[in-house]
């Protein structure tokens, strides 16, 4: 994931990667590929890194703040658009997505972006670093007390954050819950007590993040009166 892919274009305005078949034209002239963070059911999930020579600022992205854009490495998920489901998925997630304010328990969108040549959406979101619930359980089972402690608040942050302004996630399950600072392959996350040895690490907090919210319903029409709240 350290390594950047190789690259090359096709005829369909898209670009060959080494990691998935398309780097979409649209998208490449603002980042380029890291790797490939997963695919699922509407897509692939990128970590990508912004060129030196894009603007700071992006004139047709659909945010208010764009402060951040273009700043940091991301996660860039594309979805595909051949299908009239996924397209109605596509254009509910980033509506939601685009109009929640930013909360650390919660994914939170930098950009949407069409991207006709290779028939996608594209959601820049920021990225979340560190395994997924799912990942930390298959590897050792039950967490250690001081981390389902984390686990258990964050998720009900993020939730009652969410409910608060109409929305459901929908599909909230361990793989979608990203656990930032955790570290699958230190003893610490499954012990109920740290010592010097085991231990986070110091000036890293570690934070649930809820992910992927294409399952996900706003209960009323999301105006501002209702986010704002």
């Amino acid at each position: 994931m350290g390594r950047r892919s190789t690259t090359s274009k096709n005829t369909s305005g898209a670009v060959e990667t080494q990691d998935a078949p398309f780097w979409p034209t649209e998208v490449a002239s603002l980042y380029s590929s890291v790797g490939l963070l997963g695919r699922g059911k509407f897509g692939f999930v990128f970590e990508a890194a912004p060129n030196q020579s894009s603007s700071r600022s992006n004139p047709e992205a659909d945010i208010d703040d764009q402060t951040t854009y273009c700043e940091k490495n991301v996660a860039i998920k594309f979805i595909d658009m051949s299908t009239e489901g996924n397209r109605t998925s596509a254009l509910r997630e980033a509506t939601i997505l685009s109009q929640l304010p930013a909360h650390p328990c919660v994914c939170s969108l930098i950009l949407s972006l069409p991207v006709p040549s290779a028939e996608t959406h594209a959601l820049v979101l920021r990225i979340s670093r560190g395994p997924t619930l799912q990942e930390l359980i298959t590897k050792r089972g039950a967490l250690g007390l001081p981390l389902a402690k984390i686990v258990a608040r964050d998720l009900i942050r993020a939730v009652g954050f969410l409910h608060g302004r109409g929305v459901l996630h929908r599909d909230i399950k361990p793989d979608n819950c990203v656990i930032e600072g955790a570290e699958i392959e230190k003893d610490w996350c499954w012990m109920d007590q740290y010592d010097d040895v085991h231990a986070p690490p110091k000036g890293k907090p570690v934070c649930l993040v809820l992910v992927d919210f294409g399952f996900a319903r706003a209960l009323s029409p999301l105006g501002k009166i209702l986010l704002e709240a």
